[in-house]
């Protein structure tokens, strides 16, 4: 029995550190998504990656306005907000452009649109 548990020990901290992990993030990123919303996580990310400077924002290169969330959920309903993340960053029309978002940022979007983007 004293055999087995430095393996469950290894075994337990693995689970505990194998969510999200991406070469751009702190190691060990850790994300709750059983409960997301616009509200307390989807609008900092969107915030973050989407409606910046030129882009998602009023006046900006995209036709959508992603500053508030009736702009966002109008691309969600639509079903373009999910594909165009999920597209291989090579594809033109990946979004963000030019860049990845990290996998707790992903995941979190992910859920977020999963559980109804409310």
């Amino acid at each position: 029995m004293k055999n087995l548990l430095p393996i469950f020990s290894f075994f337990s901290i693995l689970s505990l550190t194998s969510c999200g992990y991406d070469k751009k993030d702190i190691p060990n990123c850790l994300v709750d998504t059983t409960h997301v919303t616009y509200a307390n996580k989807a609008k900092m990310i969107i915030d973050q990656t989407c409606a910046t400077n030129g882009c998602h924002v009023q006046n900006g290169s995209s036709t959508f306005d992603f500053t508030t969330y009736l702009g966002v959920i109008d691309r969600v309903n639509a079903g373009s907000f999910e594909t165009r993340i999920l597209l291989p960053p090579s594809d033109l029309s990946h979004m963000p452009q030019n860049t990845e978002l990290s996998s707790c940022d992903f995941n979190t979007l992910m859920a977020w649109v999963h559980q109804g983007a409310q």
